[in-house]
């Protein structure tokens, strides 16, 4: 899993924690096939929103390039299993248990930074 994040020369082997990394991390990801992409997106979301992060902001950052990243590969999907079957590709319940895990790990990720940062503005 995870296969398309690698630690470079003088890079984070966390690149969920740094944004510029992350970026960098998801941008290799572009050409991934959309249901391999999806289901690294949907584990990195999820190790994301467990992860115990300093900065709430830098997270959300963070979660927003995930979302952005998975888009176009959620959008193939759906083409995908909306469109004619096509031979010799996988099953259209692959594509759509993809996109409801991924869409899941998003969500889930995303509530609980909204809920980290209305708790942190209410202790301000």
């Amino acid at each position: 899993m995870l296969e398309w994040i690698k630690k470079g020369e003088g890079e984070s082997d966390q690149p969920m924690h740094d944004p510029a990394a992350a970026a960098k991390a998801l941008a290799a990801m572009c050409d991934a096939d959309p249901l391999i992409a999806l289901n690294d997106l949907r584990g990195w979301l999820e190790n994301l929103a467990a992860a115990a992060a300093p900065d709430e902001q830098r997270r959300g950052e963070i979660l927003a390039l995930a979302q952005d990243a998975g888009q176009a590969h959620a959008l193939t999907l759906l083409a995908q299993y909306f469109g004619k079957p096509v031979p010799g590709k996988r099953g259209r319940e692959a594509n759509w248990i993809a996109l409801v895990d991924y869409l899941k790990a998003l969500t889930e990720a995303l509530a609980a930074s909204a809920t980290r940062l209305l708790a942190q503005a209410q202790a301000d």
